[in-house]
């Protein structure tokens, strides 16, 4: 059974999806509660400020679409590739495409262009920025072991 919410594989005797902890209850995903104060951690961004905040974050998987289908279809990806795109490429969001994270590559290619103009217009002075895509790519490294399409990396 693959759960509704996030199309992870489900085992049959299991009422809770392993990858975004949903509680299957006859047949559909009810997202179990934060407890109070706290805000959901694996909650896909919405709109470009929410892509700008989950930069810092573990990547959340993108929601169930016919681009994450056709990726599950693929042989899984590597995880040294991974790696080596986020070293020589990184601030372009290269690896972030190679994983399936889109939204997350643009959101990055985004701010390396904003970086890119405002050291140009400062005349360098801003280049200074360019440490937050140098953060951003160390802590892609660190934080995503899987695809888009939930698979670890091999």
């Amino acid at each position: 059974m693959n759960c509704p919410k996030c199309g992870a594989q489900i085992p049959d005797n299991s009422s809770i999806c392993p990858q975004c902890q949903a509680n299957i209850a006859n047949g559909a995903a009810q997202a179990d509660a934060a407890p109070s104060g706290a805000a959901p951690t694996s909650a896909y961004p919405e709109n470009f400020t929410g892509h700008i905040k989950a930069l810092f974050g573990p990547a959340a998987l993108p929601p169930p679409s016919p681009a994450i289908e056709a990726l599950r279809n693929t042989p899984p990806k590597s995880h040294i590739v991974f790696i080596i795109l986020a070293i020589f490429l990184g601030a372009l969001g290269i690896h972030n495409f190679y994983a399936g994270y889109s939204d997350r590559g643009k959101t990055e290619l985004i701010v390396w262009a904003i970086v890119l103009v405002a050291s140009i217009i400062s005349c360098g002075i801003l280049s200074i920025l360019s440490i937050v895509c140098l953060i951003y790519v160390i802590v892609d490294i660190i934080y995503i072991k899987q695809d888009a399409a939930g698979r670890p990396f091999v």
